[in-house]
């Protein structure tokens, strides 16, 4: 800190005691001294920090998805049974299962995690609490142009995003005028329905269909030049077909 009070060393300490345990390790004591500067008006900081062992994860959970559903994550973790806590690594886990879940239309999956102690101090229960939301099914219809995939990919990634509808509506119609509609048409609407067969552990879906009038390809066919005496109507007419061609 540029100034020194009277608890600038519990900060300090609090500071290490943060890095030393994110990175997978506990410690028995950290002191923190301040000694004389270079300058009169300043101080220097002596850290002392004694790590006596490394936390290892004893035990990994996954709270809100079934045992078949672990199964088909356990190749996305890093973290594992025996390994070094690190919290670093675990946030990242908590990204990659989001991202598992959302590629399989959970696009409102909320990962967290929870870390226990245990009583041995240097052993950890890891705990990945997975809330899959509702299953969202997007369904277009009227689109010729672009193939379903790929509005389905825009639509999703827009999803996940938190876009409202009208700003999807946008994206499309941009998509649909950069390729010669400039008359397209794009309705969203999105819907709860109850599912007969569960997915996974829910009975309903929710539903976002995209209904799309395309209407016609327009060409260009030409146009005509008023006024631009002096310029030579014709000549900033074949400049404008030429640079359009």
């Amino acid at each position: 800190p540029d100034i020194v009070d009277i608890n600038t060393e519990r900060r300090i300490e609090e500071l290490v005691r943060q890095i030393v345990y994110d990175n997978g390790y506990i410690t028995s004591e950290i002191v923190v001294s301040g000694v004389s500067g270079s300058k009169s008006n300043e101080i220097d900081y002596k850290i002392f920090v004694d790590i006596v062992d490394a936390i290892t994860v004893a035990k990994i959970e996954y709270l809100g998805v079934s045992k078949a559903d672990i199964v088909a994550n356990s190749s996305i973790n890093r973290s594992y049974v025996g390994g070094v806590l690190n919290r670093t690594q675990i946030e990242q886990d908590c990204k990659a299962l989001k991202q598992f879940w959302q590629e399989r239309g959970y696009l409102g999956v909320d990962v967290d995690n929870i870390i226990t102690i245990r009583e041995e101090k240097n052993r950890a229960n890891l705990s990945y609490n997975i809330k899959l939301g509702d299953w969202v099914s997007i369904k277009t219809f009227g689109n010729f142009l672009f193939d379903d995939s790929i509005l389905t990919r825009v639509i999703t990634q827009e999803l996940i995003e938190g876009s409202s509808h009208h700003f999807i509506k946008q994206k499309i119609k941009s998509m649909y005028y950069a390729s010669g509609y400039p008359h397209v048409v794009v309705n969203i609407k999105q819907e709860l329905q109850s599912l007969l067969k569960p997915h996974s552990q829910h009975d309903r879906v929710s539903v976002v269909s995209v209904e799309i009038a395309e209407g016609p390809l327009v060409k260009f066919s030409g146009f005509n030049i008023v006024g631009a005496v002096k310029l030579g109507g014709l000549l900033v007419k074949q400049t404008i077909e030429t640079e359009l061609k």
